[in-house]
Formats: structure tokens, C-alpha cells, sequence
């Protein structure tokens, strides 16, 4: 599927919003997968599309009391030390320091920002790195 035929199923604003992100391929996919499905009214339905999987997921951690127990293992950060070893390196960069954060998962944990301050203190680094989630994508 091209571009022109994405557009033409999804629409512009959707391809403006996803194209970029997600590419040519996977869009497309995505596309096609909303257009069969919208098109049968008479279909199976899923049931992730009954109630929501984070829904389903929140009210699982509830009833066994392992939400807080996850959110507590949240806020315990571990700091691992790698050397790296390049030959060839610019002289400039000899003991550069690279902070490396990854996954943090902000959410509405509000512990997690003093426990990453605290787990930040006194660390010696030239350049921090942010990758991975940074949030759920939902708010409870």
C-alpha cells in the first residue's frame, strides 16, 4: 500500500500524525487491519476491545495486591558501571561519562522523581541519555 492509498482509507490528519512515526509499512497494516474490521459489522470482537486491556491489566493488580508491590519495585533504581573500551577514540573523549536512563515510565507513580533524584546524587557523568517509555500512555 502506498502513501496516496493510506491517505485515501485514513485520511490525511492520521497519516500527517502516524506516517513519520511509523512508516510506510506498518501503517499501512494498521490501516488495513481498522478498515476490514470496520467494514463486517457482524465480526468476532476481541475482547480487549470490549474492556481495555490496561483496564483489565489494572483491575488484575488490584485484586492480587501486586500494584503496589510494582510500584514500590519502580522507584528501585540500579546503577551499573560498563566500561567501554574503543580503539581510536578521540584523546577529547578518554573518561567521558555516559549516564545511560532507560524506561523510566513516568506515569502517576509520584515517587519516582524523588527516588531518581536520590538515586542521581553524587553520580559523575559528561552526558546523560533519556531513552525508551516514558509513560504509559493512559492515566488511572
Amino acid at each position: 500500500m502506498n502513501w496516496d492509498e493510506i491517505e485515501s482509507l485514513a485520511g490525511p490528519e492520521l497519516v500527517d500524525r502516524l506516517g513519520h512515526r511509523m512508516g510506510a509499512y506498518h501503517l499501512s497494516q494498521r490501516v488495513r487491519r481498522e478498515f476490514e474490521t470496520t467494514r463486517d459489522p457482524y465480526r468476532h470482537r476481541d475482547l480487549e476491545e470490549i474492556l481495555p486491556l490496561a483496564s483489565m491489566l489494572e483491575i488484575f493488580l488490584r485484586v492480587f495486591r501486586l500494584k503496589s508491590r510494582g510500584e514500590s519495585n519502580a522507584i528501585l533504581f540500579e546503577t551499573i558501571e560498563n566500561p567501554v573500551y574503543i580503539t581510536r577514540l578521540p584523546q577529547e573523549f578518554e573518561g567521558f561519562r555516559l549516564l545511560h536512563l532507560t524506561d523510566l515510565h513516568f506515569g502517576n507513580n509520584s515517587a519516582l522523581m524523588p527516588a531518581l533524584t536520590q538515586a542521581l546524587d553524587g553520580l559523575e557523568y559528561d552526558l546523560c541519555v533519556l531513552t525508551g517509555d516514558y509513560g504509559l500512555g493512559y492515566s488511572s
